[in-house]
Order: C-alpha cells, then sequence, then structure tokens
C-alpha cells in the first residue's frame, strides 16, 4: 500500500525528490545496452549475476572463474536479456530506452539511499524512480522476480506516453514476474 501512494504521488508530481538532495553516487560496475549499472564497492558482483542469468547458461560456472571483466560482461548480457524478455512478455518493444540501475549490498543502505533521496523509508526489496530512469535494488534480498518487476515498471514508464495508473503498473509489472518466475521454477 506504501508503494502504491509513493507512486501515486511521484506519478502526479505532487511529491518527489528534494532538489538539494544529491544523487547516490556509486563507482560504476558497467554498462549495457540499456543500463548503466552502479554498485556498491561491497557487492559481490558474482552472486549478482547468478541470481540474474535466468537462462542459467551452461557457462556460467566457467565465465565466474575468469577476470572481473568478464563477469561484468555477463551481467551486462543478462541485464539486457531480462529487459529484452519483459518487453516481449508486455509486448512493449523498446529500443531506445537508457537508464540507470543502483545495486546496494544490503536492504539497509538501499532504505537509507531512499531516505536521503525522499525523506521517507520504503520498506520493499526493489524500486523503480521514473524520473531518474533508475531502478534500486538491495543485493541481499535480490531475486530474479524482484529485479524482472523493477525492470517492468521502467518499460511501462517508457513505453506509454502518459503513464497508466499506479494500480495498473503494479499489475503489469508483477505479470513480468510471474513469468520470470514460472519460467526459472520459481513459483
Amino acid at each position: 500500500m506504501i508503494r502504491f501512494l509513493v507512486s501515486l504521488l511521484l506519478i502526479c508530481g505532487l511529491w518527489g525528490p528534494d532538489p538539494g538532495a544529491a544523487e547516490e553516487h556509486l563507482p560504476l560496475l558497467t554498462e549495457s545496452k540499456y543500463f548503466t549499472i552502479y554498485a556498491e564497492a561491497d557487492c559481490d558482483v558474482t552472486r549478482l549475476t547468478t541470481i540474474l542469468d535466468f537462462n542459467r547458461a551452461p557457462s556460467l560456472e566457467s565465465v565466474m572463474s575468469q577476470p572481473a571483466a568478464d563477469v561484468q560482461g555477463v551481467l551486462a548480457d543478462s541485464v539486457d536479456a531480462i529487459f529484452n524478455e519483459a518487453s516481449e512478455i508486455l509486448g512493449t518493444p523498446v529500443q531506445n530506452y537508457k537508464g540507470k540501475i543502483m545495486v546496494f549490498s544490503s536492504e539497509k543502505s538501499m532504505n537509507a539511499a531512499f531516505r536521503r533521496l525522499y525523506g521517507v523509508t520504503l520498506p520493499e526489496k526493489g524500486y523503480y524512480d521514473f524520473e531518474r530512469h533508475t531502478v534500486f535494488v538491495a543485493l541481499d534480498v535480490l531475486t530474479l522476480g524482484v529485479f524482472s518487476h523493477e525492470i517492468a515498471h521502467a518499460l511501462v514508464s517508457h513505453y506509454f506516453v502518459v503513464p497508466p495508473p499506479p494500480k495498473l503498473q503494479e499489475v503489469l509489472a508483477g505479470y513480468v514476474e510471474f513469468k520470470f518466475r514460472k519460467k526459472t521454477g520459481d513459483l
């Protein structure tokens, strides 16, 4: 319910980040076709990549023993594959999107960043800020379902000229999450 109210207020422009609030400055992790990905320095990139590898590529184990740059490449490819799959699920072909993903090592640090940006705590495992085109996720509670749900929010907010009502956005994002969880046997 809190998420619905925050989304409604943000979409209606009645509430938003403090103009003086500083953007989160996390170190750049990697870039993909659709996203620039930032992560806290103590994030386990291998774990993140494993969570987001929804195709369960047989070569993932061999890539994990490679240098960090290779793991980051697999991560970028996985994020783009999730974006493309979500786009296909929703029937919303989007090719010119460019957003950001902020990966926090813990839900606690993500909530602290959210509190600095918006002045409130949002008890969620992830969040999409449509004004910043930014997905916020916490690695310690991240699942493919949570990530795909937030990516669906990015797609919906970019695809429609006038954003759908928040309840409809949640239904669409929930549908994408369901399809990913069904595909990976995580229901």
